[in-house]
């Protein structure tokens, strides 16, 4: 597979400072960038970055200062992302500041994750697990409020929203 860029192709080698933790890499629709959160200092903390798939390469923007599970861009260029205790952040992707928007009410466990907005509708959609089974959220991003869209199988992971 060809990907649309020359020498990038399904199974090439990567570098691996470009590999995200957690697959967590997000484009920002309005500017085309791609961010990322990346381990840092032996894994004992994370890393927010400008991702550069074109050359391989990766910016550091910040040291983060909380865990996030998954993150997501909206159509207005703002970053968000939902710790390891539920918390909703959004992460300014020039400093690397996060700032509390609120609690989710929602306990996630430490699994993999899936966060998206919705460019319909501009809803965000958070697919995470809680109690070993898969459950929707639709989060405000003005108030942190995780409201239940959907639940799926019981005794597995929630599945990645793709809008």
């Amino acid at each position: 597979m060809d990907w649309g860029r020359p020498g990038l192709r399904y199974g090439a080698t990567v570098p691996e400072e470009m590999a995200a933790a957690g697959g967590m890499l997000v484009e920002n629709p309005a500017t085309g960038e791609l961010y990322g959160i990346y381990e840092a200092n032996y894994g004992y903390s994370s890393m927010l970055a400008r991702a550069d798939l074109t050359n391989l390469t990766r910016e550091d923007i910040a040291e983060l200062n909380n865990y996030y599970l998954c993150i997501a861009c909206n159509y207005e260029g703002r970053l968000y992302g939902v710790d390891d205790s539920g918390l909703l952040y959004e992460i300014d992707t020039t400093t690397g500041q996060e700032t509390e928007v609120g609690d989710t009410g929602v306990w996630p466990e430490n699994v993999d994750q899936s966060m998206c907005f919705d460019p319909a509708t501009g809803h965000l959609w958070w697919a995470t697990t809680v109690d070993e089974e898969g459950v929707l959220y639709e989060i405000d991003p003005a108030t942190a409020q995780a409201t239940e869209g959907a639940a799926h199988s019981p005794g597995k992971s929630a599945s990645s929203p793709s809008l």
